[in-house]
């Protein structure tokens, strides 16, 4: 499924949309991304790994968090008010990065300064279902960090050696957000290059 929000369905929801439909609009002529590239050396992940039942010398590994979750947090702030002092139009932070404590802290924090970043789109670390599957999903917020669009990975990775990969509940949805610079569409990994997403 596809599933575009137009700017006229934004418009709806209320002043704030409007406004920050204006701000998206004024900035279509210095658009500012910033990519922020987590110092991973420092960073200890939880990773827990599964047997796979139909090969013994196969796993799943998930991803829950960090040992260390202050030094992600730390690396968080730095990033926001880097993007705030910049200016920037659309933050970014990679797959797979974002606990939900930090996720916490990130939207109280957007939420106390409400300018910049206009966007912030990132990688919440893997959830578990009630059936045992990991969920993989990215979210857009805008500037007070309310979420504009949840998306849930399409499509899990694995490589062959040593044979390891997600065992996901994927989604089935593609978001368009229409913005006055251009349409956004937030994917992770592999949905970029899945037959089925590309046109």
């Amino acid at each position: 499924d596809c599933v575009v929000i137009p700017e006229t369905r934004q418009l709806s929801h209320g002043s704030f949309h409007r406004s920050l439909t204006n701000k998206l609009f004024q900035e279509r002529d210095h658009l500012k991304v910033m990519l922020w590239s987590f110092h991973n050396q420092f960073l200890k992940y939880k990773m827990t790994y599964h047997p796979c039942e139909h090969d013994a010398s196969a796993s799943f590994i998930s991803l829950h968090g960090f040992e260390n979750e202050n030094i992600l947090e730390t690396q968080v702030a730095s990033a926001l008010e880097e993007a705030k002092k910049q200016k920037v139009t659309v933050l970014i932070f990679p797959e797979l990065t974002i606990s939900l404590n930090v996720e916490a802290f990130m939207i109280k924090t957007l939420a106390q300064s409400n300018s910049y970043p206009l966007l912030t789109l990132f990688g919440r670390c893997h959830r578990t279902t009630d059936n045992t599957l990991d969920v993989n999903e990215a979210l857009l917020l805008d500037p007070k960090g309310e979420v504009l669009c949840q998306h849930t990975k399409l499509f899990p990775f694995s490589i062959p050696k040593p044979p390891l990969g997600e065992k996901l509940c994927c989604g089935n949805t593609l978001y368009v957000w229409e913005t006055p610079f251009g349409n956004l569409m937030p994917l992770i990994c592999l949905d970029f290059f899945h037959d089925t997403v590309l046109p």
